[in-house]
Formats: C-alpha cells, structure tokens, sequence
C-alpha cells in the first residue's frame, strides 16, 4: 500500500509539472507572439522611415545637381566669351597650361608608385 502510495504522488508531481510546464509554454508563446508583432511593426516604421528619407534625400540632391549645371551652363558662357576676345598667344599660353596641368594629373599615379615601392 506504501509503494501505491508513493506512485500516487509522484504521479501527482509529474501531473502538477507538466500542466505547470503547458500553462508556462502558453504563456512564453503568447509573450514571443506579442514581442515578434511589436518587432514587425518597428521594422515597418523604420522601412518606411528610410523610404521617406531616401526620397527627401534624393529631392535635395536633385536641387543641388540643377544647381550646379545652371552654375557650370554659366561658367561655360563666361569662358567662351573670355576666350573669344583672347589674342592668339593667350590661346596658346592658356592651352599649353592646360595640357601641362593634364600630364602633371596623368604622371601622378606612376609617381606615387615609385615612391612607395622605394619604401
């Protein structure tokens, strides 16, 4: 009668922490539902955050592009006046300036190569 005894109640523990173990899963799994939705709506808020600051940023730097080809478009028209009323030797002087700068930029490279081999 003992031992039925003893079964008895340990069979009463494994009842209590198994129904204890359901109720705790029920409740980890209605908390992880609850996190997983709040994290759904934060990724939402933040992917339409970026599309709100990517179309704000791609209207700046459309404003900024337009300015700077009114700018250029003008530079360009002053130049070709300038250039227009420049005596032939100022042509010449002006393009061989030019083409100096130009090598000076194209020979760069091959420079800063030398040197850091040498080091």
């Amino acid at each position: 009668m003992l031992g039925m005894r003893k079964k008895t109640t340990l069979q009463k523990v494994a009842d209590s922490v198994s129904t204890s173990a359901k109720k705790s899963g029920a409740a980890v799994a209605k908390d992880m539902d609850a996190l997983l939705g709040t994290l759904a709506d934060k990724i939402a808020d933040a992917r339409s955050t970026i599309a709100t600051l990517a179309d704000d940023g791609a209207a700046a730097a459309r404003g900024s592009l337009d300015t700077m080809v009114k700018e250029s478009k003008k530079g360009v028209k002053q130049l070709d006046k300038k250039w227009k009323k420049m005596e032939p030797k100022q042509k010449l002087a002006v393009a061989g300036a030019i083409l100096a700068a130009l090598a000076a930029a194209a020979a760069t490279p091959a420079v800063v190569r030398k040197i850091r081999k040498r080091r």
